[in-house]
């Protein structure tokens, strides 16, 4: 009889998913409770840019520094990792996004819409329209 080894599948997706919620968590939370990057920083033992670098996704936050912002928000760990207002947030801007996307292409005739007509133009600042 040979034992085989299933490998576990890595969720790569909901790894960073995850992270997205513990911030989006956190950011709203600072500003429930009126608190500053200096004060998160302060209370994790870390400098605000390491607070900032966090909050922007660009450095991963450590289990114990989690557990340190939410005692800092008086909140729980598990108040940071709950994903209800953020797949609300989601819902909205996605129901938002499919509104204007309609309403866009409901307002070209039909006859005169081309595939391409779903990319918007996007000008720079000092751009004008036949440049």
């Amino acid at each position: 009889m040979t034992v085989t080894q299933v490998k576990p599948q890595i969720d790569v997706d909901g790894a960073a998913r995850f992270l997205d919620i513990v911030r989006y968590n956190i950011r709203r939370y600072m500003r429930l409770t009126g608190k500053l990057q200096k004060d998160l920083a302060h209370a994790m033992g870390i400098s605000r840019p390491a607070v900032t670098l966090i909050l922007n996704g660009t450095t991963k936050p450590k289990l114990d520094q989690i557990y340190l912002a939410a005692s800092a928000l008086g909140v729980t760990v598990n108040d940071l990792i709950d994903d209800t207002y953020y797949v609300q947030d989601e819902t909205f801007i996605k129901q938002m996004h499919d509104s204007v996307f309609n309403t866009e292409l409901t307002k070209i005739p039909t006859a005169t819409r081309r595939e391409d007509d779903s990319k918007l133009l996007r000008l720079g600042l000092n751009q004008r329209p036949s440049d």
